[in-house]
């Protein structure tokens, strides 16, 4: 079993992705956002120092599947920029489609 410290600290990079969409009240337009946040660095009791950094996009014509796909795509991406500068990349995702 993982515990806190597995997930928070300096080797490890988390990456959660989420999404949602929205119908207009007309049923018309549906507008989707996908996001993802990358948490970082050591859970000290001492001196806790988490750093966090968010991205989002926001696109028109969505379904919550391909705003969960896109998320999970972002994730991705993240990951590979920075696959350098972590030994260790988590990407956690709710969604059951991907």
């Amino acid at each position: 079993m993982l515990g806190l410290t597995d997930f928070f600290n300096p080797s490890t990079l988390n990456i959660f992705t989420d999404a949602s969409m929205l119908i207009n009240k007309y049923g018309q337009t549906s507008i989707g956002c996908s996001g993802v946040c990358l948490v970082y660095g050591a859970l000290d009791k001492r001196f806790p120092m988490l750093n966090t950094e968010s991205h989002f996009n926001i696109f028109k014509k969505a379904t919550n599947n391909s705003a969960e796909a896109r998320a999970v795509s972002m994730g991705i991406y993240e990951a590979i920029t920075h696959k350098n500068e972590f030994p260790i990349i988590r990407v956690i995702s709710d969604s059951q489609i991907t």
